[in-house]
């Protein structure tokens, strides 16, 4: 845990990170109950105090560029469940947070195997986000990014609350130039209806002042299979709740989801949700 304030130039070259459990981050991150888009408990924020990632946070100082990532998030949680957590969890392949300057970073590969399962009617979230957990600060800036990585996730049977962003799981600052283009298969088989908040680019994007994505491309598909035939969610190509500035040209956005069709599901190209600039 901490922060780094210093330059990554990869040239090119691939980080494999694996994390084999998750720590108490140094700062915690709250996210407002409109960026969850969902009313998943009495409280009206999510607090997030446990998450993995490369780092826990860049600085405004920091610029990392040119740069793959291989990532995996694999072990046995707290009382001895495997691969699971009794409180929210943030997870990402490059940080926690970013304040600073991120610039040709590619996700290439994402293994999940961390999950938040809560106590009978409790919901915890579990968040990913592709390279960033939380976009944040003025100075904090993603460009010219990808996501070729297929990813996974699954509900092993419990409900659970999932959400994920390509580039960032909340969006508070400016993404520009990035590009999903992989597949994400989601496996529910929870007699209980489980969430899935998916976002090609960010899963939300909602400061009206400050949250910007501009000129990013998707074409990644979702493929849903709820063997229960109870799931609830939302699905966008660029980014489920963006209530902040969304402009992209919808020519390049040919995100699908499999079926077409799914009952509690909410597919968008672009964003589900905006009630701010666009």
């Amino acid at each position: 845990p901490g922060t780094f304030d210093g330059n990554i130039d990869g040239n090119g070259h691939t980080i494999t990170y694996h994390s084999n459990n998750v720590v108490d981050l140094k700062d915690t991150i709250v996210v407002s109950r409109e960026d969850t888009l969902f009313h998943l408990s009495t409280e009206n924020d999510s607090t997030f105090s446990k998450g993995s990632a490369l780092f826990e946070t860049l600085s405004s100082a920091s610029t990392i560029s040119s740069l793959k990532l291989k990532v995996s998030f694999k072990v046995k949680g707290d009382n001895n469940y495997q691969n699971w957590f009794r409180t929210n969890l943030l997870l990402a392949g490059l940080a926690i947070e970013n304040r600073g300057h991120i610039d040709g970073v590619e996700l290439v590969e994402l293994s999940t195997g961390f999950y938040a399962q809560g106590h009978q009617s409790q919901t915890v979230i579990t968040a990913y986000g592709g390279i960033v957990g939380r976009n944040y600060g003025e100075s904090a800036e993603i460009k010219n990014c990808k996501i070729s990585a297929p990813i996974q996730f699954f509900d092993l049977g419990y409900k659970m609350a999932i959400f994920y962003g390509g580039v960032a799981a909340f969006n508070y600052s400016k993404i520009s130039t990035c590009d999903a283009n992989n597949k994400i298969t989601l496996s529910f088989t929870s007699p209980d209806s489980s969430i899935a908040q998916i976002g090609g680019i960010a899963c939300s994007s909602t400061s009206a002042s400050t949250s910007v994505i501009d000129k990013c491309t998707s074409s990644f598909n979702v493929n849903i299979s709820c063997s229960a035939g109870l799931c609830k969610g939302n699905i966008a190509g660029v980014v489920v709740c963006g209530r902040g500035k969304v402009e992209v040209d919808e020519t390049k956005i040919t995100a699908t989801m499999s079926p077409d069709t799914f009952d509690g599901v909410k597919f968008s190209k672009v964003n589900c949700y905006n009630g701010g600039r666009g």
